[in-house]
């Protein structure tokens, strides 16, 4: 659960400060300067021995910021607090951090036999962000290793073409947001990134319809796109004057694009254009809207 995105928890590199207990990464989140309440959640763990995972740590800060570990047997309704690194005393080592040198244990007696989330939660206490960096690495539950949920993100434009991948990293979260897409509608599949899954299965494949503007072309004497949809010939009829048109297919490419000198009326030749989903996107003296237009020969 993310609150500060520009400091949450991160795939962080072993070359990095943080570094890694083993591999080439570690999961670790940033201080800052604005609030921070981050989460990492491990979720539907089956409890058949002790927690235990290495870290980069800072404990016993009088700061009001809290490094929790914490316990929900009911799906994220109620949350037990089994660690907190600032009620623990200065590391012996350096500043008082542990640097990847003892793993952590928790007793999870209590939670034996059943499934539970596991989260990790950096929080301050003044509303100022974290004092203190923290990373986690190499979790695991009695003898089961945890592995932390990532993906990678798939997308394409339309419903032609090849799937590229959209997240510059694995990515964690729940949410994506993907930035700068023009209106059109889009194609995504997300699969899980760890290299430790052999058989992974992506998931359902969604659609996605990006609009940036209000079609108007319903509204009686504003925008009338028609015919819709057109085979040979679509008028565009505005009550204020067109400057611009284009149409952009289904795989984001613009196949036609004109000026007009200022009129409330122009008209589209279409029968060149293959069969499709097509967006039209119309620049008039005031505003730029956005319309779906079907050709169909």
């Amino acid at each position: 659960m993310i609150l500060n995105t520009a400091e949450t928890w991160e795939h962080t590199s072993s070359t990095s400060p943080l570094g890694a207990h083993s591999g080439n990464y570690s999961a670790g989140v940033h201080w800052d300067y604005t609030h921070q309440d981050e989460w990492l959640i491990a979720r539907d763990i089956l409890v058949t021995g002790n927690l235990i995972f290495w870290s980069h740590a800072f404990q016993g800060s009088i700061y009001n910021d809290h490094y929790y570990v914490k316990i929900s047997p009911d799906e994220g309704t109620t949350w037990d607090v089994v660690l907190d690194m600032s009620a623990l005393p200065p590391y012996p080592g350096f500043n008082g951090y542990n640097l990847w040198e003892t793993p952590y244990e928790i007793d999870m007696t209590l939670f034996l036999g059943q499934t539970v989330d596991i989260a990790w939660q950096a929080v301050d206490g003044d509303g100022q962000g974290l004092w203190y960096s923290w990373a986690i690495d190499d979790c695991s539950i009695g003898t089961d290793a945890i592995l932390l949920p990532t993906y990678d993100i798939f997308r394409r434009t339309g419903t032609m073409g090849d799937f590229t991948r959209v997240n510059p990293v694995p990515h964690s979260d729940t949410s994506y947001l993907d930035e700068e897409l023009i209106p059109m509608e889009y194609q995504y599949f997300v699969i899980a990134a760890s290299p430790s899954c052999l058989q992974t299965e992506s998931s359902d494949t969604i659609t996605v319809d990006v609009i940036t503007t209000i079609d108007k072309s319903g509204v009686p004497g504003e925008l009338r796109i028609y015919p819709n949809p057109v085979s040979n010939q679509l008028c565009i009829e505005s009550q204020t004057p067109i400057l611009s048109v284009m149409l952009i297919n289904s795989q984001g490419k613009t196949v036609f694009q004109q000026e007009i000198s200022p009129h409330t009326r122009c008209e589209i030749e279409t029968a060149w254009l293959e069969n499709g989903l097509y967006l039209l996107r119309l620049y008039t003296q005031h505003e730029a809207t956005s319309s779906k237009v079907i050709i169909l020969h």
